[in-house]
């Protein structure tokens, strides 16, 4: 009688705690997919193929998904973390790939940040996670699109220019 009662027991406790781990990152990548920067937005993933560019001291990684675009900036030193504010997060909604509709800058209310957890210096390639929290800037036509963009549980790797 104590072996199944035990056995149930930790059955119950297997399944229990296993229900409250939250992995730290999200998505399923599309097939293929080399380089990306995705992360969980609402009910969906945010995917994005990145570019990045050095200007000045900065790497800014860029990608777009549709018609909704981000561009994160850091001044990259190597693995590490990264916190993100109003000035180098961003995130914009376009119509036809060219006119911003929607502005919006990183919440400098919420933990914004991008880890490095990998440098791949011989074949210039970083890959790490990130969370991110933004809110409008005001524009005219900005009540037509959401208030608050959550990108939480990201994930990259991204190709370094050279």
């Amino acid at each position: 009688m104590k072996k199944p009662v035990t056995l149930l027991l930790l059955l119950a406790t297997l399944a229990i705690t296993a229900c409250k781990k939250e992995k730290r990152a999200c998505c399923v990548l599309p097939p293929g997919a080399e380089f990306y920067l995705a992360g969980k937005q609402g009910d969906s993933t945010w995917f994005g193929k990145p570019t990045a560019v050095f200007y000045n001291d900065s790497l800014n990684v860029y990608a777009g998904h549709g018609e909704q675009h981000m561009n994160i900036r850091i001044k990259f030193t190597g693995k590490g973390k990264y916190s993100l504010n109003n000035t180098n997060a961003i995130y914009y909604v376009t119509v036809g790939q060219d006119v911003i509709v929607a502005n919006y800058w990183a919440d400098n209310t919420a933990d914004n940040w991008i880890t490095v957890t990998n440098y791949d210096k011989a074949n210039n390639i970083i890959t790490g996670d990130f969370n991110l929290s933004f809110v409008p800037v005001r524009t005219p036509i900005q009540a037509m699109y959401s208030f608050y963009i959550n990108i939480s549980k990201g994930k990259f790797r991204v190709a370094l220019p050279k």
